[in-house]
């Protein structure tokens, strides 16, 4: 046989408890409110450490595909003969269609980064210092 009985005690910190009979056994579960404000918070932090950290790794592999892809372009190779020259061809013709790829992810990311600093990230001076850096690129 179940009886149930609620008990609410309050002082500096929000206190339930819940004791509940089984079988003439008292079992009491006590569920602290203010433990609970702390967990979501601390679960808020995670999640823009998280965010933070998603958005650090995306911007760097974008900055070291254009460092990479400047290097490339640096190369002064006009080719000595027709098949190195249909091969710089295709290679320039893959670089732009890659250009194109990473100039949307690069506007992504900076969307990304706005939207960061604007919903107040706590790190969100290294957040603007790297959009920054994105479109200097």
């Amino acid at each position: 046989m179940y009886t149930f009985t609620y008990l609410y005690i309050s002082t500096y910190t929000d206190i339930v408890v819940f004791r509940l009979h089984y079988n003439n056994v008292v079992v009491c579960v006590c569920v602290c409110a203010l433990l609970y404000v702390h967990l979501s918070s601390a679960g808020n932090r995670l999640k823009d450490a998280w965010d933070l950290h998603q958005f650090l790794r995306a911007a760097e592999e974008e900055m070291t595909w254009a460092r990479e892809t400047e290097t490339l372009l640096d190369s002064s190779d006009i080719g000595q003969d027709l098949q190195n020259v249909q091969f710089l061809l295709k290679n320039h013709a893959q670089l732009e269609a890659d250009l194109g790829l990473h100039t949307e992810k690069v506007e992504g990311l900076k969307e990304t980064g706005k939207q960061l600093v604007l919903n107040q990230h706590f790190d969100a001076s290294t957040v603007r210092k790297k959009s920054d850096e994105l479109s200097k690129k």
